[in-house]
């Protein structure tokens, strides 16, 4: 899903940089807070990140700032193969 460039960088804000990923099992006993640099989105390289939905579109989620989520690559490449099981 392709997300404005716009609320990506409110998205980014909020997130402080960091990775937001709180899922359990990925590793961390909270937040994940991998630092992240902005420039390296969708790169799978320290620092590489991707954005989701926290409640995707077809489960009510709309696409505004508060509903996406900053991941890092590691966090991102989980969530998607736990969604696919």
């Amino acid at each position: 899903m392709a997300f404005s460039e716009t609320m990506l960088r409110h998205a980014w804000a909020w997130a402080g940089g960091e990775c937001e990923c709180k899922h359990d099992g990925h590793g961390h006993s909270e937040r994940c807070t991998a630092v992240l640099k902005w420039e390296k989105r969708g790169k799978l390289v320290p620092g590489g990140w991707e954005c989701v939905l926290q409640t995707p579109l077809e489960q009510g989620g709309a696409e505004r700032a508060e509903n996406f989520l900053i991941v890092c690559l590691r966090c991102h490449r989980k969530m998607r193969k736990k969604s696919e099981l």
